[in-house]
């Protein structure tokens, strides 16, 4: 790399070198020719003094002639001389202005206004500068990606407080009702109040969770510890602890694993994703309807597939599924809107475990969550 980096430098030495020695050469010559000149007609001025022809003054006419004779010779030596150097100037600022100056106002002004196209123009076969725009051409990028990504985080963010907003007003609101009017209420309506405070809690403190969940893979405090388990055990524990729930709202939830799977991901994060899948089976699905869990092998992955018989989803909300911030219009079947955050949180532990999800939904037909968790080598 350091070796690279010098042939810039090294050209642009060889060129201003070169200057120099052609203006040496140059000077050199013309003071050469100069002083053989002088001698020359030093010597001509004595011999047409001193010949007894001529024998005539220093001062006379004819050997001012020589002498002013010799002096424009002097100026067009030295005129010539000042011309090539200057043309040998401008043939290095021209180097310099192309190899150097030009490039990095191109490179400054694509840094201030964040156009990666302006970089085209800088056509040159130099090692130096095809690393140096390629670098700039990625951090660009990148900070072009990140100012998006902080973006779409604070939204995603607004609408987390939006929603948190929801289950606290109704705490705050049964709570004064239960301490002002204590004395006033029924028996009965006074447990349906703490029903409602025990729901809302609920709601609140699951999305709490998931949000330090994913506050945590977010920054790296939460990393994968693959390691060899099987996935029909975990299927049955997640099946297990969704069960009362299921029941509660009159949904059945049935599992199809007819074979045996040994997957090597981290476990934690694998039952995580699964019950946050489920539980959106079961949010999304009327009275009566039923949610299916079943798993397959396809290449070198196992296939976990959730399946629901609810309403299913539009092309639109399809699309913008798993993106951060862009589900909040989705509601569950008692119109309740979420923000999509148990379907984010399960893409990120499923993808830190190099696994895939996809889903496939239809409205009016339901929807099926599918993802792979990585067999054993």
């Amino acid at each position: 790399m350091k070796t690279n980096f010098l042939t810039l430098h090294v050209k642009l030495m060889i060129a201003i070198g070169l200057v120099v020695i052609f203006s040496i050469i140059i000077i050199s010559l013309l003071y050469v020719v100069e002083e053989s000149g002088d001698a020359n007609s030093f010597d001509k001025i004595h011999a047409y003094v001193t010949t007894p022809q001529h024998n005539v003054d220093f001062y006379s006419p004819q050997v001012q002639e020589i002498v002013a004779f010799d002096r424009h010779a002097h100026i067009l030596m030295f005129g010539v001389s000042l011309l090539c150097i200057l043309i040998a100037l401008l043939a290095l600022w021209i180097i310099i202005k192309r190899k150097i100056i030009r490039p990095i106002a191109v490179l400054l002004t694509a840094l201030e206004t964040r156009d990666t196209t302006l970089l085209k123009k800088i056509n040159t076969s130099d090692y130096e500068w095809n690393l140096l725009v390629a670098l700039i051409e990625n951090h660009l990028r990148k900070n072009v990606e990140l100012t998006s990504l902080v973006a779409t985080k604070d939204k995603f963010f607004d609408l987390i407080a939006h929603d948190l907003r929801s289950p606290f007003t109704a705490i705050i609101g049964f709570t004064n009702l239960l301490i002002t009017d204590r004395t006033e209420l029924a028996t009965e309506e006074g447990k349906e109040y703490l029903q409602y405070i025990l729901q809302a809690s609920k709601h609140a403190n699951k999305l709490l969770d998931r949000l330090l969940e994913w506050a945590r893979l977010q920054t790296g405090r939460w990393t994968p510890n693959p390691q060899l388990f099987t996935c029909n055990k975990l299927i049955a524990n997640v099946f297990s602890f969704h069960q009362s729930n299921a029941l509660h709202h009159h949904i059945h939830l049935q599992i199809d694993c007819k074979e045996v799977f040994d997957v090597y991901a981290d476990e934690q994060m694998i039952e995580a994703a699964l019950r946050n899948l489920v539980s959106n089976a079961i949010k999304f699905t009327q009275s009566g309807g039923s949610v299916y869990i079943d798993a397959r092998r396809y290449d070198r992955a196992v296939v976990i597939s959730i399946r629901d018989t609810g309403n299913g989803m539009s092309p639109t909300l399809l699309k913008d599924l798993f993106m951060v911030g862009k589900t909040v219009v989705s509601e569950d079947v008692s119109g309740k809107q979420g923000t999509g955050l148990g379907l984010i949180l399960s893409k990120d532990l499923i993808e830190k475990n190099g696994g895939k999800i996809w889903v496939e939904s239809e409205l009016g037909k339901g929807s099926k969550f599918s993802f792979t968790i990585p067999l054993p080598i």
